[in-house]
């Protein structure tokens, strides 16, 4: 038999437990920037009576700066598509947790291979849907989820929510993963209305010791996509990752294969996507609708070195476009700070974009305050 987790009184501990974050961006790429500060208040409630849960995120954004001569709306990363100030609740949702079950109603994350955050500019993707995890045991658990409206760095507007895909009502999903020893297998399936229906699986390796301090991870994932109501959106990708660690230092070389036939593209879903190839700004999904219709063979190559304090990273994307005498790469230089409970994030990147040079800076420092209540868990 399961057991509600215990619930608390207001005279044990507090109802409510606030957080908050704020944040400052900046992007540049040669004649135009945008600037803009952040800021979102936190609310969630710990388990109420027999496991209930409230939780509440109202975020805001003020422009400070934007210099766009080309009127390409470069800000759209940071501010609203016409670059205005702007405020948006993106969590709001009512859940109810046990010991081995979690659900969630109402404006939430995701957290799945074509359904994520993407957590990088400023506004996280969130989500108007529903979640269903259930763990059979401490190894293995089962997930259900669907949405029909989005907003964030990946919607069609980035400070509303609206329908993921034109004409469409939503996702539908389903998602089994397991642990065995330190590798980890899952299965994902997704039916996108109006889109596509989309099948995933993965194998990951947790790490293999060859040394004392030499250590070897490696993925290979599979991904199916099959048409929806003529979206033209169909294909199968194949990837490989591996990545060794030595001490502080990490070098990876990742690999996408993507088969599709004439007129049509593979989408990255809702979100970063699970394709290892990707750069910052380039994914094998965007590199597919700039080609329709091509294979592409995506690489990656990354080095990087982590400290306690810091972290610095050197990556390089190429995708290797069948039929075109142009390929697509992209060069970023990935630098994370962190002092107590502040970080400062940047991004250079140096390549080629939607068919048009790119040199790039994207600039996030951010202060929280508080602590949510996973953190004080």
């Amino acid at each position: 038999m399961v057991e509600t987790l215990t619930a608390y009184t207001t005279e044990e501990k507090p109802l409510f437990y606030p957080s908050a974050k704020l944040y400052m961006g900046s992007m540049h790429e040669d004649n135009r920037s945008s600037m803009a500060l952040g800021a979102y208040v936190d609310l969630e409630s710990r388990p109420l009576e027999r496991g209930w849960q409230m939780h509440l995120r109202m975020n805001r954004f003020e422009s400070i700066h934007t210099e766009d001569p080309e009127n390409m709306h470069f800000s759209n990363y940071l501010l609203d598509p016409e670059g205005n100030s702007y405020t948006l609740l993106n969590l709001a949702s009512i859940g109810y947790r046990t010991d081995a079950f979690e659900g969630s109603l109402g404006r939430i994350f995701f957290d799945t291979p074509f359904a994520d955050p993407d957590d990088f500019r400023l506004l996280p993707n969130s989500f108007e849907g529903f979640t269903l995890d259930y763990k059979t045991d401490e190894k293995a658990r089962w997930k259900f989820f669907g949405a029909h409206k989005m907003s964030g760095i990946d919607a069609p507007v980035i400070n509303a929510f609206e329908k993921l895909y034109t004409q469409s009502n939503g996702f539908l999903a389903w998602g089994y993963e397991k642990e065995i020893d330190a590798t980890r297998y899952s299965l994902w399936g997704y039916h996108v209305d109006e889109m596509a229906d989309i099948f995933y699986a993965s194998y990951r390796h947790q790490g293999y010791r060859l040394l004392d301090s030499l250590t070897l991870k490696g993925m290979v994932g599979l991904a199916s996509q099959r048409e929806q109501a003529q979206s033209r959106v169909a294909g199968d990708v194949a990837s490989i990752q591996l990545q060794s660690y030595y001490k502080e230092y990490m070098a990876g070389i990742s690999m996408d294969v993507l088969d599709v036939e004439p007129g049509y593209t593979v989408s990255d879903g809702f979100g970063a996507g699970p394709f290892v190839s990707a750069g910052d700004l380039t994914s094998l999904g965007i590199a597919s609708l700039m080609y329709p219709g091509q294979d592409i063979n995506g690489f990656k190559f990354n080095i990087a070195k982590e400290h306690k304090r810091f972290s610095l990273e050197y990556a390089v994307s190429y995708f290797d476009i069948a039929g075109s005498e142009k390929d697509l790469y992209e060069n970023n230089l990935f630098f994370k700070w962190k002092w107590s409970d502040a970080h400062l994030y940047v991004v250079a990147t140096r390549g080629e974009h939607r068919q048009r040079p790119m040199n790039f800076l994207f600039i996030r420092m951010e202060y929280t305050l508080g602590k949510s209540l996973k953190q004080r868990d």
